[in-house]
Formats: structure tokens, C-alpha cells, sequence
């Protein structure tokens, strides 16, 4: 039973941040422009300059998002089968999630190198995709 728990434990702590990515796929809220939303270009006025260098960016940020996605659903299908992953299949999960992490925020870093200086103060209304990972303390109710 504490191998199971501990399991669950694990794997909540690598689903929860992915959960939160969806949040790049939907607009919540009407002030903020979505990085990956339709309309992020017409919102910061870019170029066609800038969209031929940002577009690019962009697809790869979303392409990374869906490779987390898909391997979020693989591992909800092992379990719901009944399948344990091991601490080290966690472990490289994590890993390759962290790689994700450190990998958007580079492609971030370089949307904004092409953005000009009004550009760049509009992009901090941009909604951006949640990449920290996030760690839940498992407290007993008292």
C-alpha cells in the first residue's frame, strides 16, 4: 500500500505543472494575449520580419507543449491499465521535463529579441504557458 501511495504521490508531482500548460491552449483571462493564441501577432503589431523569425519560435513552444501532453496521457493510460512506472522512468520524466522547461524559456528569450522596445513592453501582458514545476506537500488533515 505505501509503494502504491508513494507512486501516486510521484506521479502527481510530475502531472500537476503539465496540467497547467493547458492554460497556453485557452484564454482566461480577457486581459492577457496567449503567447500561443491566435491573437498574439495582431496584438503586439508584429511585422511580417518579426512573424517569419517569431512564427517558427512559436510552432516549436507548441510542439513541445504537445510532446508533454502526449507523454502526460501515456503515462495516465499505464496506470489506468494497472502499469507502475518505475522510480526510474519518474526520474527521466522529470528530467525530460526540465529540459522542456529551460528549452521554451530560451525559445521565450528569443521572441523577445525581435521584438522592438513598445513590443516588448505590450508582451508583458502576454500570457505565457505555466512551466514551473510544482512540488505538494501531502499533509494529513488535522
Amino acid at each position: 500500500m505505501l509503494k502504491k501511495t508513494s507512486a501516486l504521490k510521484a506521479l502527481l508531482i510530475l502531472l500537476f505543472p503539465v496540467i497547467f500548460l493547458s492554460s497556453a491552449f485557452s484564454q482566461t483571462d480577457s486581459t492577457k494575449v496567449l503567447l500561443l493564441g491566435p491573437e498574439f501577432s495582431k496584438y503586439l503589431n508584429l511585422d511580417k520580419d518579426q512573424l517569419v523569425k517569431i512564427t517558427p519560435l512559436r510552432d516549436s513552444i507548441q510542439a513541445i507543449l504537445k510532446i508533454e501532453n502526449d507523454r502526460r496521457e501515456e503515462i495516465r493510460a499505464k496506470m489506468q491499465s494497472g502499469e507502475r512506472p518505475g522510480r526510474e522512468e519518474f526520474m527521466e520524466m522529470r528530467d525530460k521535463r526540465q529540459k522542456d522547461i529551460e528549452t521554451i524559456k530560451g525559445l521565450i528569450e528569443d521572441i523577445k529579441k525581435v521584438l522592438n522596445p513598445e513590443q516588448l513592453e505590450k508582451f508583458k501582458n502576454v500570457e505565457l504557458p505555466n512551466l514551473e514545476m510544482r512540488r505538494r506537500r501531502m499533509r494529513p488533515n488535522n
